[in-house]
């Protein structure tokens, strides 16, 4: 068997000079010294390990070349007292924009000890000369390996900063969102004190109130999961469908409805939030709640005895499906001067500084007892004697609203003296079947509809009142032949509701006819109002209240009914044996 030999030439054994030079990417260096003997010593090492000299010999120079990158690393000498390392240490630039260079003391031996301890916080090394190679080699490497650190120390700064400055644009944008959902009401604002403590810098809660036109004062309290923006952004759905269904007189069972597809609809599955509504009727003196996921409601009274309490009967919003949603609420009346109060889980479940308690378990009802003014700042300054004054855990907020015994007058309602409102001649005229009075809230439906056409401000909330009556009557008495539901109690006014929800469910024959037109009599406006039902009709007598037309004020809220009715209207007449009634609604305020 013939072998063949093949030649190969093998590169050469790195000789130890080779192996002890730094990588390619070595660094550049600056070398400063009084004595030339130190410098080229210094400088021939330097070269020997493989880096780079910059020939610079003037302090501020070598300072401003290595702030732009130039050189990595400064060497300077500590001679006569480190005169020329404090000239580049103050020239040294710390911007942010500059590049990290380290400046190394080369010490002597003959240098005494203090001179070295009084440049301690100047330089960033000290090395001793005479040095070995391999210790400034290594040093060289160490100050590589630090450079690297800090340029991804100062990247993740930068990045971070990026990310401050995204969540602050952020928060500002949510918080004018926030800001703008809350319509001002001048009148609901006086019924009404809150007080919001976020956990984080945007709160997850939220608080609102608003007037409808026929003067019920709603109250919301929302409080999102989480805490900060995400929260944030869960309550906006809320707010935005609070002060548009509260405007156009919507109910709460409709508007809870309304939110929860909202909620369910825009925000991710995992997003829900905690929610309670009150409305309080000051004219027929009652408060509805709705309460899903927060603590319990509160009705107090003057004193600040605990009169009613709503514990939580339902899922937050954006849990259930439109079919397993209940928006039922609970109903209560009072008969005297009380307070709604509403809570979000921030304040009820914070705990005490000591432990063992949370808030609500005494302190804050010790502080809710007791006149009702000054009762929030009460509960504010125990929540904070509570807590030792360390920050809450959560969101915290609380919502007082006063309930009346009649609504407050409306400064903006009465127009400026001498501005009388131009006649206006319209008229709109509907025809509703089943399926529209089963798909329409009524009330707000037609209210908001005459609105765009032009009634006055000051005019709207009368014209709700009368618009809910009449239609209401039509409906429940004449089509679906409910019973009154006038003096009811909390009990029988659920299965009042739940009976004409049934009915009305059922209704598959029937309508209501509807013209409103806007007519004007010696340069006074006025509204006429016409209702008529299919139905076989009533007992006018039975519902209709003694007194002629106009006998109370117009501005006396606490009449009830068609009572009120025959007090806002001009005339106020039935005929077909209670199926149809025209009202006459005067424009003009009254003096």
């Amino acid at each position: 068997m013939d072998i063949a030999f093949t030649s190969r030439t093998l590169p050469p054994t790195p000789t130890t000079t080779q192996r002890g030079r730094l990588s390619k990417s070595a660094a550049n260096v600056i070398v400063l010294d009084e004595s030339s003997a130190v410098r080229r010593q210094l400088c021939g090492l330097i070269k020997a390990i493989g880096a780079s000299i910059l020939d610079i010999e003037d302090a501020e120079l070598a300072a401003l070349a290595a702030d732009r990158g130039e050189a990595e690393v400064v060497f300077c000498g500590v001679g006569e007292g480190g005169v020329l390392l404090r000239e580049v240490a103050a020239s040294r630039s710390h911007r942010h924009d500059t590049r990290p260079w380290d400046l190394v003391a080369i010490v002597p031996v003959s240098v005494a000890d203090s001179v070295v301890e009084s440049l301690d916080g100047i330089a960033d090394d000290f090395l001793s000369m005479p040095i070995a190679m391999a210790k400034l080699r290594a040093r060289m490497r160490h100050y590589g390996r630090s450079r690297s650190y800090l340029k991804k120390l100062e990247v993740q700064q930068e990045t971070l900063r990026r990310y401050q400055d995204e969540a602050e644009e952020e928060q500002r944008i949510a918080s004018h969102l926030i800001s703008r959902m809350d319509a001002h009401d001048p009148v609901a604002a006086r019924l009404t004190r809150a007080w919001i403590a976020p956990a984080h810098q945007l709160s997850g809660d939220v608080v609102a109130v608003a007037r409808a036109p026929d003067d019920r004062v709603n109250l919301l309290l929302a409080d999102g999961t989480g805490h900060g923006l995400a929260a944030a952004i869960s309550v906006l759905p809320v707010t935005e469908v609070f002060h548009r269904m509260t405007e156009r007189g919507f109910d709460v069972p409709t508007m809870v409805a309304e939110m929860n597809r909202k909620v369910r609809s825009f925000m991710p599955a995992d997003r829900f939030v905690a929610c309670v509504v009150a409305s309080i009727d000051m004219r027929e003196r009652h408060v509805d709640v709705w309460n899903g996921g927060c603590p319990p409601a509160r009705l107090l009274d003057a004193d600040g005895q605990v009169l009613r309490i709503w514990h939580s009967r339902h899922l937050a919003l954006g849990i259930l499906d439109g079919s397993a949603f209940d928006a039922s609420v609970e109903r209560v009346a009072y008969r005297a001067q009380a307070q709604v109060v509403l809570v979000s889980d921030g304040m009820s479940e914070a705990d005490g500084f000591g432990g063992g308690q949370q808030f609500a378990d005494v302190a804050m009802l010790e502080a809710l007892s007791g006149p009702a003014d000054g009762r929030l700042t009460r509960v504010v300054r125990s929540l904070n004697v509570f807590s030792g004054g360390k920050p809450l855990r959560d969101d915290a907020s609380i919502v007082l609203g006063d309930c009346l015994l009649a609504p407050p007058a409306d400064p903006a309602a009465v127009p400026e003296p001498g501005r009388v409102a131009t006649p206006s001649h319209w008229l709109l005229e509907l025809r509703l079947g089943p399926d529209q009075l089963r798909r329409l809230a009524l009330v707000p439906f037609i209210s908001g509809t005459l609105d765009q056409l032009g009634v006055p401000r000051h005019a709207r909330s009368n014209l709700f009142c009368v618009l809910a009556e009449l239609l209401n009557n039509a409906v429940d008495h004449g089509l679906l032949k409910l019973e009154s539901s006038l003096g009811l109690g909390e009990a029988e006014h659920e299965r009042f509701i739940q009976a004409r929800a049934e009915r009305m469910s059922a209704l598959t024959s029937g309508s209501l006819w509807i013209r409103v037109a806007a007519e004007s009599r010696d340069g006074s406006p006025f509204l006429q109002i016409e209702v008529e039902d299919s139905g076989t009709g009533f007992d006018v007598g039975s519902i209709m209240p003694p007194g002629p037309v106009g006998t109370a004020s117009a501005g006396d809220r606490t009449n009830r009914g068609l009572a009120l009715v025959r007090a806002l209207c001009d005339d106020l007449r039935f005929d077909q044996d209670g199926r149809r009634v025209v009202a006459l609604l005067p424009l003009t305020p009254a003096l």
